[in-house]
């Protein structure tokens, strides 16, 4: 996947964090930890409601909902843990406006320079302060590539099957192209809400594709981020099939 060999590049560079831009956390996250085990690295993450926690273990360090413990916590491990680390810090940006926040981040950035530790920072919109910045590499991602709307597409497809045997897809191949193409734009969530609600009926037809883009307008118009964009290539687009 593109984004996990973005972040693979960023591995090695010089940055002790890395902002990722994303609309979709969900989906990012289950790169994040597809990317932590392939390439043997311990992961950790935390959340406003949960604290930091091990991903593998779910159950979180005493008082890490509180940033500041989270932090120290997280430069303790960095120096007691000889094992590469990652640790995926959600919407967390907001209380780096507190200055003693601030100064205790900056402080773990710079001691993980040149380690095999890093933190990401997860949030919708790239904000960071301009102390912060030189610490930080940034990528933008979270809308799934054609090739990864496809394989999303095809799992649900085949759970609708697994449970309905009689469902039918009625789509010729250039309609079952432009049918995927039209879901270009949408995070896994969306996709999956819109096809649960689709596929009641038992077909996926070509009337689905229009009922789509009304989906993708009504998303949009509720929302206010969703990106109307068609594939760069029609040959990326693999045909679906039963």
């Amino acid at each position: 996947m593109i984004f996990q060999q973005e972040i693979k590049g960023l591995w090695k560079s010089k940055y002790s964090c890395i902002f990722i831009e994303t609309m979709d956390f969900e989906y990012i996250y289950k790169d994040i930890i597809e990317f932590s085990n392939s390439e043997g690295k311990c992961l950790y993450a935390w959340t406003a409601e949960e604290g930091l926690y091990e991903e593998h273990n779910k159950s979180a360090f005493a008082g890490t909902i509180h940033p500041n413990i989270t932090l120290q916590m997280i430069r303790f491990f960095s120096l007691t843990n000889k094992d590469s680390s990652l640790f995926v810090l959600y919407e967390f940006h907001h209380h780096l406006n507190d200055t003693s926040n601030e100064r205790l981040f900056i402080e773990l950035l710079e001691a993980l320079k040149d380690s095999s530790h890093k933190v990401v920072l997860i949030f919708q919109e790239y904000c960071i302060s301009t102390e912060i910045k030189p610490y930080v590499a940034h990528i933008s991602t979270g809308f799934p590539t054609v090739k990864e709307i496809k394989k999303i597409l095809v799992n649900l497809l085949k759970e609708v099957i697994r449970v309905n045997k009689i469902f039918k897809i009625q789509l010729i191949p250039e309609e079952q192209k432009k049918f995927i193409q039209s879901l270009n734009g949408l995070n896994e969530n969306q996709i999956k809400e819109f096809m649960n609600h689709d596929l009641l009926d038992g077909v996926l037809n070509a009337d689905d594709i229009e009922k789509l883009l009304y989906f993708k307008k009504k998303t949009f118009d509720k929302e206010g981020f969703l990106e109307f964009c068609m594939a760069e290539q029609m040959d990326q687009m693999a045909v679906l099939k039963k």
